[in-house]
């Protein structure tokens, strides 16, 4: 750790060959250096050749110039914590930070950032939080992502309040790890983020998150595989109040029971506030979830719902489709065979037609030649007429 010891860029200078020798260095703690973008861009030099698992460069005026080209670096894959809180962040650096989130090569867990410097012209507004959290959904390393308290605090130049801001944010990051629009959007939202200290869903709003409380706390649990917290979601989150039946009513009456599992028995996360200290914690409990299982019912085909076929029937039923089957495919080709047959008679046709014309000219050839014999036209006598004098 080489924390708050004023290097500066001469200083990492300095540095610069033992952490090229190293290859790796697990943790490099540089906060509090004065690093500014020149010791920045030092350090980008050193992640060309050697890499660096834990960064730290909180409080030292790194811009988008060296915060770009550290990300940029050879070795940026293998950061797997970066710490920026208290540099000069602003559209160009957020911008830089989510194209390094969209890469499919990132090692990154864990990264914190605040704002700290600024001042309150140029604070943090939700349209960055948009950013960020538009380059997290397809981003499948990410488990922590923090920022500082005061990076939400009013601007000034915006007829934006606090709670507005905070609404835009919860409603972003609702989306991200939560997004209960539809079976399909919460299929794809993120299930491996599972820390974010942001204000809106930990410090600032009267009525918290008690549901992206949940999904991070489903994403935690890093022993159950992915497709066992998407059930939890569903059976938690989906399958409440009002839901979208549509995408299910399709399914096969043998997956009902699954259905019905994940729709009556789910967890309720709760934000419960102590009134002897006023201090708050998230509870998560079991619940049976039975207005989840009267929507199914409601909507469902009722009589393929409960009507379980005998084995006699389920054999009747095998046999029908398989005749089906093979009357489909009968008379796909009784189609093809009638298709040759139309285009065999057309060639016979054309064919024929060809013969005609030839027999044709083969008969008027014949009959010139008989009427040559029978009347030749071209033979003279070599006799003289008597009468060739008077002529």
């Amino acid at each position: 750790s080489l924390e708050e010891n004023r290097l500066g860029a001469g200083g990492i200078a300095a540095l610069l060959p033992f952490l090229k020798s190293r290859g790796e260095v697990y943790n490099l703690d540089l906060s509090n250096s004065t690093l500014g973008d020149e010791g920045a861009l030092l350090i980008a030099e050193a992640l060309d050749t050697g890499r660096v698992r834990i960064l730290s460069l909180s409080s030292n005026g790194v811009t988008v110039k060296g915060l770009s080209r550290i990300l940029a670096s050879q070795h940026a894959r293998h950061l797997e914590r970066v710490g920026l809180q208290g540099n000069c962040l602003g559209r160009a650096e957020i911008d830089a930070i989510a194209q390094f989130l969209r890469r499919d090569d990132t090692s990154l867990e864990f990264l914190c950032f605040g704002d700290t410097d600024m001042d309150v012209q140029n604070r943090f507004d939700a349209d960055w939080v948009d950013i960020l959290v538009e380059s997290l959904r397809s981003n499948t390393s990410m488990k922590e992502f923090h920022l500082d308290a005061d990076l939400f605090e009013q601007r000034v130049d915006r007829n934006e309040t606090n709670q507005s801001i905070f609404d835009r944010v919860s409603s972003a990051i609702t989306s991200l790890v939560c997004d209960v629009s539809s079976l399909d959007a919460l299929i794809k939202s993120n299930h491996v983020l599972q820390d974010m200290s942001w204000p809106p869903v930990y410090y600032y709003t009267l009525n918290p998150l008690p549901i992206v409380k949940h999904a991070l706390d489903i994403n935690a649990r890093e022993h159950l595989p992915t497709i066992q917290k998407i059930r939890l979601k569903l059976a938690s989150m989906y399958f409440r109040d009002e839901i979208d039946l549509h995408p299910l009513t399709s399914m096969n009456a043998t997956c009902i029971p699954r259905v019905l599992e994940l729709a009556s028995t789910s967890e309720r996360c709760s934000f419960v506030i102590d009134e002897d200290t006023n201090l708050g914690e998230y509870t998560i409990e079991e619940e049976y979830n039975l207005n989840g299982v009267y929507q199914i019912v409601r909507n469902w085909n009722v009589h393929d719902l409960f009507s379980y076929p005998s084995r006699h029937q389920s054999r009747i039923r095998k046999l029908e489709a398989d005749v089906a089957a093979l009357r489909q495919d009968s008379e796909r080709r009784i189609e093809e065979l009638e298709r040759w047959f139309e285009d065999a008679v057309r060639r016979l046709e054309a064919e024929n037609c060809v013969l005609i014309k030839e027999n044709k000219r083969l008969l008027s050839v014949m009959y010139d030649d008989r009427l040559e014999g029978v009347y030749p036209s071209n033979k003279r006598t070599n006799r003289d007429s008597k009468f060739d004098d008077v002529f």
